[in-house]
């Protein structure tokens, strides 16, 4: 399963990433869904949570399958 191995190698880097960084809130979450399907729900959880920093990695997604309007919209968030 694809996002078991993406899951087994990430484990060890967010590992040290809360050794080295304790007071980081990091949440690292993965989708098998389109971005833009689940892009809304996203959305939702992260104006309930209220951070003030988020990453989004879209690299594997490519400029053909997340909508500019999807993007600005991150950005205004």
């Amino acid at each position: 399963d694809v996002l078991e191995l993406l899951r087994s190698n990430i484990a060890p880097i967010e590992a040290e990433v809360r050794d080295q960084e304790p007071h980081i809130q990091l949440r690292v979450e993965y989708a098998s869904k389109k971005f833009e399907e689940v892009y809304p729900e996203i959305k939702q959880r992260l104006k309930q949570s209220r951070h003030s920093n988020v990453v989004f990695n879209l690299d594997q997604c490519g400029v053909s399958h997340v909508q500019h309007d999807t993007i600005s919209d991150i950005m205004r968030s």
